[in-house]
């Protein structure tokens, strides 16, 4: 399934100026210092003229996630799991000949202000990640006005116990006259549920799980058996809960050895965790 977005247009809480700024500069983060998402916390702007009266050119904007199989997130996200994340600004009326968006992720449900989420990677050639001081944030945007209309990039999401995400994302399809007549805005927002698993240390369908040599003074295995194939979130985190490493593993049936390396780290107290749809399993290691 897609997500399901409410679309609607600023014409009040966006300046004409702020878009079209955004359109032409890298990004309102990183070139205005500031963001305009529609997100609480954000900045609120309002005056008569905007993008979005114009009748020349119409855009919508949308966003998907989608997991590591290619399936769609539409209610519920997994903690920890990395999702590749698209943002599309579709032109509805007119032929807009330049592109550019602001997005931001809270851990908070909709309309609701919370810390922000914002463990992006791989990020597109047209966009990239900035930081504004004056909302405190990290923003992923574009970077100079795109001539493309989709953006991309991964998207880790919290560890468990983060309770929903809500998504802030505004575009805007320009048409390059150099000024706000035949530009047009768009914004959207959506919130995702974190997905609960069984338990907290225990995965149905997996057994037999040790690891050694614990403590260790470099390396550690992890063993178990599966009774499936099932992709897992591996984590390693710190004695504060802080998360320092995480990977997708592809689990096989039947016995599986996955192997991490701890020579980057100090002699201390670390936890590694497993998770599936199926439930999460955490082991305290020791390294010497």
């Amino acid at each position: 399934m897609k997500l399901k977005f409410t679309y609607f247009f600023f014409t009040l809480s966006i300046c004409a100026t702020v878009f079209l700024s955004l359109a032409n500069s890298n990004g309102r983060a990183a070139a205005q210092n500031a963001g305009n998402t529609g997100a609480p916390g954000d900045a609120s702007v309002t005056c008569g003229g905007c993008h979005a009266t114009s009748s020349q050119v119409q855009v919508s904007i949308d966003m998907s996630l989608t997991d590591e199989n290619g399936v769609a997130v539409d209610t519920e996200y997994l903690p920890g799991s990395t999702y590749d994340l698209k943002v599309m600004i579709n032109s509805e009326m007119g032929s807009p000949s330049a592109f550019g968006f602001q997005l931001l992720a809270l851990k908070a449900p909709l309309n609701e202000n919370g810390d922000e989420t914002s463990d992006y990677t791989e990020i597109s050639a047209n966009a990239q990640k900035s930081f504004a001081s004056t909302p405190g944030r990290s923003y992923l945007e574009h970077k100079g006005a795109s001539s493309t209309n989709e953006f991309s990039a991964k998207w880790t999401a919290p560890e468990v116990g983060s309770g929903p995400v809500s998504f802030y994302f505004c575009g805007n399809g320009a048409n390059g006259n150099g000024n706000t007549q035949g530009d047009n805005i768009a914004c959207s927002r959506v919130e995702l549920g974190e997905k609960k698993v069984s338990s907290v240390n225990t995965i149905a369908g997996v057994s037999e799980i040790r690891t050694f040599p614990n403590p260790t003074k470099n390396n550690i295995s992890l063993e178990l058996v599966s009774q499936t194939k099932v992709t897992s979130q591996l984590r390693l985190m710190n004695l504060s809960g802080q998360q320092i490493e995480n990977h997708q593993v592809a689990l096989n049936t039947g016995e599986n050895k996955i192997n991490i390396n701890l020579d980057n780290y100090q002699s201390g107290i670390y936890f590694l965790q497993l998770a599936t749809n199926e439930g999460m399993i955490t082991r305290k290691i020791v390294k010497h």
